[in-house]
């Protein structure tokens, strides 16, 4: 994206008692909101003291926190969450050191007000108008929270957790484990805002099967099923090359060849057909629309995610890892709330594990066992821990690596000059 994509337009007109008219242009943490709130202080700006102004704008939200923080001490806005604090308290700063008598007045946008069209001309204009430059003093109050020397305009809470959670998928993309999400056509496909949220375990859940699932499902994440391919690498001195896939006995048994063997192909499309059926259930289930359901199974089928070709695959379900193209679906039903959309894939990731649990993984198990049984491989033996002696050293020597930008900073960046979630980015 351009630089003039990064940047908005703000514009002010005085009708009286002269005529004088304003424009310039805005970036950083770009919105209509913030484009709105920068007219009026800027309007505020040019008043003389003590005056009686009226404000006509068409932005609820500006007169809505106005009203709301008018009658509060600095103090008081100080310690509130407000998105664009440092310019709310800009604002009731000069309404209060100059005396100013503000009386905002709401107006119909796109309207017949002449004055608010010949705004609305000037504030587009504004963007081809040199950038704004505001006096670093006049923003920085107590407390106020920076990223980079830069005061951090919305809420700082929110700031500080996408901060500590980009650095948590940063973290897990740069381990060995997780090379296939730096792809980019996979990282494309990913609604990360939801994918992280639903990593996010209840603390206070004490239900044991909710608890055993989501180990389980860590467990896939993490690629740290104990299946053949994983056991040779922890126990070496126990599986040998002969201990392949337990269906064909063939290829190496990892999490995706379970999903791909041939001997096992009829269950695996029995799990997406019931898979496919319950999806359809539970959109009809949570969707305010009257849904026809042919149509509704029409569209399910043309879901990319059932190609094991694909970028994406279904199997990322389990995963907690969200398609925007089933994001997509959702809305089309008209499942916008966030919470019930939240709900609505709890479910369906729950199903999803259970059905390979039960139909997959604990079938394999048993032929495992057995297995096992065959070569003399006790659970005494699988619990043996390595002996010290074994363990690598490594002489005192460290290594360090230095990154000259890390992804999270970047990340956090782009999200804080254009707006929006960093996931975006």
């Amino acid at each position: 994206m351009t630089t003039r994509e990064m940047k908005m337009g703000s514009a002010f007109l005085i009708s009286s008692p002269i005529k004088k008219e304003f424009n310039c242009s805005i970036k950083d943490n770009p919105s209509s909101n913030k484009a709105e709130l920068m007219a009026v202080i800027l309007s505020v700006m040019v008043c003389p003291k003590a005056a009686e102004v009226k404000i006509h704008t068409d932005s609820q939200w500006v007169i809505n926190i106005f009203d709301k923080l008018y009658n509060e001490t600095i103090s008081e806005i100080e310690k509130s969450k407000v998105n664009y604090k440092i310019w709310w308290l800009l604002l009731l700063k000069m309404v209060k050191i100059y005396d100013l008598k503000i009386n905002l007045i709401k107006i119909k946008a796109h309207g017949d007000n002449e004055n608010n069209k010949t705004v609305d001309k000037l504030a587009k204009l504004g963007i081809e108008k040199e950038t704004l430059m505001v006096e670093d003093t006049l923003l920085l109050h107590n407390g106020t929270i920076c990223w980079r020397d830069m005061p951090i305009e919305r809420n700082p809470i929110l700031m500080i957790k996408g901060v500590k959670d980009v650095q948590f998928v940063d973290e897990f993309m740069s381990l060995n484990r997780s090379l296939i999400y730096q792809q980019p056509e996979l990282l494309e496909l990913i609604d990360w805002k939801m994918s992280l949220k639903l990593n996010c375990i209840n603390q206070y859940d004490t239900l044991f099967e909710d608890h055993y699932l989501q180990s389980f499902r860590i467990k896939i994440c993490c690629d740290e099923l104990p299946t053949c391919a994983n056991l040779k690498k922890r126990k070496p001195e126990l599986y040998d090359d002969r201990w392949k896939c337990n269906f064909c006995g063939i290829e190496e048994e990892t999490y995706d060849h379970l999903w791909q063997c041939y001997k096992i192909k009829d269950i695996v499309q029995e799990i997406i057909s019931i898979f496919k059926k319950f999806l359809v259930n539970i959109i009809i289930e949570f969707s305010k629309d009257e849904i026809n359901k042919d149509q509704l199974v029409d569209k399910v089928e043309e879901l990319a995610m059932w190609d094991f070709n694909c970028h994406y695959n279904f199997t990322f379900l389990l995963k907690n890892q969200i398609s925007y193209k089933m994001m997509n679906l959702f809305k089309f039903y008209k499942i916008v709330d966030l919470k019930m959309i939240h709900e609505l894939i709890k479910q369906i990731i729950r199903k999803i594990i259970l059905d390979f649990k039960i139909l997959i993984w604990e079938y394999r198990n048993e032929i495992q066992l057995e297995k096992e049984k065959r070569y003399n491989i006790s659970n005494k033996d699988k619990k043996k821990k390595k002996s010290k002696s074994t363990s690598k050293k490594d002489n005192g020597k460290h290594i360090r690596i230095e990154q000259s930008e890390t992804n999270w900073n970047k990340w956090n960046d782009l999200a804080f000059h254009w707006g929006g979630h960093w996931a975006n980015f």
